[in-house]
């Protein structure tokens, strides 16, 4: 009896290939489905195809993922609002996890940041390229978009009552309710279940927002966006704030650091401490491309994390197959 071939089991730069392609096709699948004012009877069932497709890639390869959604997120401009949508999506689903929020919570709460702004797509997609303040017209749309995106996903027929609440409440959630007297303020677990899903989407929404780019400004370097997003109402890390900790560490997968020894190296994985990711240095000392990238551990004293490079890295294009498959191999 002949043997039985076998496939050849994929190499590390395979799934590193395979991972960069999905994510491109989940962006374009986003683009597609965040139109404004869709006609599609099938919208509902693409949305959820597309937001179960995003769990799965994050289940699957968390850190690969956060490298090339948040990598994106602070260097491009193109297609502003899909991308968000997908970070926003991706991170709020990691917080929810550490949480330990139920997971039909966590379901309901991946499709409202999918869909949140859906009302204002075009608009969010145009403002990015503008060097001026929104017209009136445009601030209005912004505020009113929350009620709007609702009105437009009942009418899709969205029939879960807490995805359409979390995205009618996310551009203003409740602040959970203040205590009498010199008290600490009430836990957020006080708060109904879409309040405490809307307040936790806001704070991922600011967050990825301020790592975004405008025509008219730079983003913010991933981890100052994400510090300032970790502190509550009383200007200390809360629950939101340790859940994006664990979530994406103090240095967020995709985002660029200076090291102890001069090189500026770029985030491939959260590693065992929160400070310690694994990196590839890209740039020496002297700012010159590294011929390759260089794993470094950040663990070791010649090799620790000085903080965030506050150079401008935009020139520098990364191979994120190459990056990817350095890291498997870590």
């Amino acid at each position: 009896m002949p043997a039985q071939e076998t496939s050849p089991a994929p190499s590390a730069t395979d799934e590193a290939a395979a991972l960069v392609a999905s994510v491109q096709e989940l962006h374009r699948f986003a683009i597609l489905l965040l139109a404004d004012a869709p006609d599609d009877p099938l919208w509902v069932d693409r949305l959820r195809a597309l937001a179960q497709r995003l769990d799965a890639l994050r289940l699957q390869s968390p850190d690969g993922l956060f490298y090339l959604l948040i990598h994106g997120a602070a260097r491009t401009l193109e297609r502003y609002s899909s991308h968000h949508a997908l970070v926003c999506t991706a991170v709020v689903a990691e917080c929810a996890m550490h949480l330990g929020w139920p997971e039909p919570e966590q379901r309901s709460l991946a499709l409202a940041a999918l869909s949140m702004n859906l009302s204002i797509t075009a608009l969010q997609d145009e403002l990015v390229y503008r060097e001026r303040t929104p017209t009136l017209d445009q601030r209005m749309a912004i505020d009113r978009h929350s009620a709007r995106s609702t009105e437009m996903l009942s009418a899709l027929g969205v029939a879960d009552a807490l995805w359409l609440a979390v995205v009618g409440q996310h551009h203003a959630p409740p602040a959970p309710p203040a205590a009498d007297g010199d008290e600490p303020p009430a836990s957020p677990g006080s708060l109904d279940p879409a309040a405490r899903l809307a307040r936790l989407l806001q704070r991922i929404d600011v967050f990825t927002a301020r790592m975004s780019p405008r025509k008219a400004r730079k983003g913010l370097p991933p981890m100052q966006a994400m510090r300032e997003a970790c502190l509550g109402s009383q200007g200390t890390a809360d629950d939101i704030g340790v859940a994006l900790t664990r979530a994406l560490g103090i240095y967020p997968p995709g985002s660029f650091v200076q090291l102890v020894n001069g090189e500026t190296a770029v985030v491939l994985k959260r590693g065992s401490r929160a400070s310690q990711p694994l990196v590839a240095s890209v740039l020496g000392a002297d700012r010159q491309p590294l011929a390759a990238p260089l794993l470094r551990r950040t663990a070791d004293p010649g090799e620790q994390v000085k903080g965030p490079s506050r150079n401008d890295e935009s020139r520098l294009r990364l191979d994120h197959v190459q990056l990817l498959t350095l890291a498997a191999s870590s």
